[in-house]
């Protein structure tokens, strides 16, 4: 009897110190996580960090604690038992989702990338306001579920509350039920009331609108979670699908000219890319649904088409500013000094295009009685007919100063000369090239005359006494006269100088003309008068 009880009493000693190890701590199972960073968390046989490793544990591995003391868990392990620091377990899930919304700005979307990094591949784009669930928000980026995988994106442009403002039933406003009714083309909504608006999205044929308040040009409505804008001539109380009235567009009367009888061409949309849906006759009337700075939208046959706006008018045309169609030569004749401006259509308050210089050839199309329409660049322009003529005007004018102007044709292009005293020296020439010709007093009252290569004195008057200079390589000049009377349009001069200048080969290229006081009148050359005085003030 003796000896079994001494067995009892051992058997419940052993028992009540297992049960003392396992129960010192409440012994309540809950799930943790593991929370360390760049090492995994080692799995001890016993509460210490001498005892035997069982294993590792990744970062985020949801664990079960059995129980806790000294700082250690009891845990299960691959169907056993271990135990782990609790200083590396935490009771928030690393992979609970948490919402934010899109806050990039309003016309930015937000790029899904799939790393951390602007360089890594782009999954896609969120749109402002757009919710997005987190796993968790990083300094730089934040990770996020996205679609049936992981991704990444910016952590400066989400935000815990939506941007998108949601009206709370306490500010919804009154509505009243509108339909669509433009036609084929989907209706407009913009963020504010004007054409330049951010467009926000479009809305069909027939479909409803809820307005807010009806405008006479726009009209605030109710749009997704918000408000917007749309042009409140194409809403209609009922239904079009169902009207037996036909919708009634209000229009404007237009006439067309395209000039010289050009009929006008309509397009399917605002752009000369567009296709062509048919043409209009010159004169002929055009309704106008919306007209624009460049493009007009106008009733076309069952529908609607575009026309370009410059060729529509709101009057018919007198038969003054009906265009004839123009051939031959043509040039701009603006003065020498001044170019010619070419306009975008017929009016001094149009916009310009670009100018024209004296004696160009213009390329021609039509003229009404005030205005000459050309060929400019890969389009049109319009010209006045005050510098428009069939011939190009070789003649300069000089006052009482001798201040002149002339042009240069010998290099190719039209360049302005200007003649300017200087310490008793008077110079001519293009400014771009210098002044290389002058007129020199001397102390003995004589005047030195230097024009190119050939040169020449004149004393009151009448020069006495040429000379050559320049080598036949490069051509030469003499003084063929010295008393020769010459006609030009501006009179007739006595003691006229003649210069004429030659090629290396002897042939001759150019006649000079110089009057006394009045410097030169006139240069030819053998095929044509390249300039001559036109008159003395």
């Amino acid at each position: 009897m003796r000896k079994i009880v001494i067995f009892s009493t051992a058997l419940t000693l052993s028992i009540g110190l297992l049960q003392l190890s396992d129960t010192t701590v409440s012994a309540t199972s809950t799930a943790q996580y593991v929370k360390v960073s760049g090492m995994d968390l080692n799995v001890r046989q016993a509460a210490s960090i001498t005892s035997k490793k069982l294993g590792v544990l990744k970062n985020k591995t949801k664990v079960t604690v059995i129980s806790t003391k000294n700082n250690w868990a009891k845990i299960k392990f691959k169907e056993k038992y271990g135990y782990v620091s609790t200083a590396y377990l935490t009771t928030k899930n690393p992979l609970a989702l948490t919402t934010y919304y899109v806050n990039a700005g309003a016309k930015t979307p937000l790029n899904i990338r799939k790393s951390a990094s602007t360089s890594s591949p782009l999954l896609g784009k969120l749109k402002y306001g757009e919710k997005l669930q987190v796993y968790n928000v990083g300094k730089s980026w934040t990770k996020i579920k996205y679609k049936s995988s992981t991704a990444y994106v910016s952590s400066k442009y989400i935000v815990k509350t939506n941007p998108v403002k949601v009206l709370k039933p306490s500010e919804v406003l009154p509505t009243k039920t509108y339909y669509v009714d433009a036609g084929k083309t989907p209706l407009n909504v913009r963020k504010s009331e004007s054409t330049s608006s951010e467009l926000l999205g479009t809305i069909k044929y027939a479909e409803k609108v809820q307005v807010i308040t009806y405008g006479k040009t726009w009209s605030k409505i109710k749009y997704k979670s918000s408000t917007a804008y749309v042009y409140s001539m194409y809403l209609k109380k009922e239904d079009p699908k169902k009207s037996t009235k036909p919708a009634v567009v209000p229009v404007t009367t237009y006439y067309v000219n395209a000039g010289a009888k050009i009929p006008l061409n309509v397009r399917t949309s605002a752009t000369t890319a567009s296709k062509l849906l048919g043409t209009i006759p010159d004169q002929g009337k055009v309704e106008v649904v919306s007209y624009k700075k460049d493009w007009s939208k106008i009733k076309f046959n069952k529908g609607y088409g575009y026309v370009f706006s410059a060729y529509i008018y709101k009057k018919t045309l007198k038969p003054s500013d009906t265009e004839v169609v123009l051939k031959g030569d043509y040039y701009a004749i603006p003065t020498l000094s001044t170019d010619l401006n070419i306009r975008k259509s017929a009016s001094t308050s149009s916009p310009l295009l670009g100018k024209i210089a004296q004696n160009k050839k213009l390329d021609v199309i039509a003229q009404t009685a005030t205005w000459t329409k050309i060929k400019f660049n890969k389009g049109y322009g319009y010209v006045s007919n005050d510098y428009v003529s069939k011939a190009k005007d070789v003649s300069f004018k000089r006052d009482t100063n001798l201040s002149y102007t002339v042009f240069d044709i010998d290099y190719g292009s039209l360049k302005t000369y200007f003649q300017k005293n200087e310490k008793n020296i008077v110079k001519w020439g293009n400014p771009a090239k210098g002044f290389t010709h002058s007129e020199t007093i001397t102390n003995d009252s004589y005047a030195f005359i230097n024009y190119d290569n050939g040169y020449g004195y004149y004393l009151e008057g009448p020069i006495f006494k040429g000379a050559t200079d320049g080598s036949l390589k490069e051509g030469y000049s003499r003084i063929a006269s010295i008393d020769y009377k010459a006609k030009v349009k501006a009179g007739t001069f006595d003691n006229t100088v003649v210069q004429k200048h030659y090629n290396h080969l002897g042939k001759l290229t150019k006649t000079v003309y110089f009057a006394p006081k009045y410097g030169v009148i006139k240069v030819m050359t053998p095929k044509e008068t390249l300039f001559e005085l036109w008159s003395v003030k």
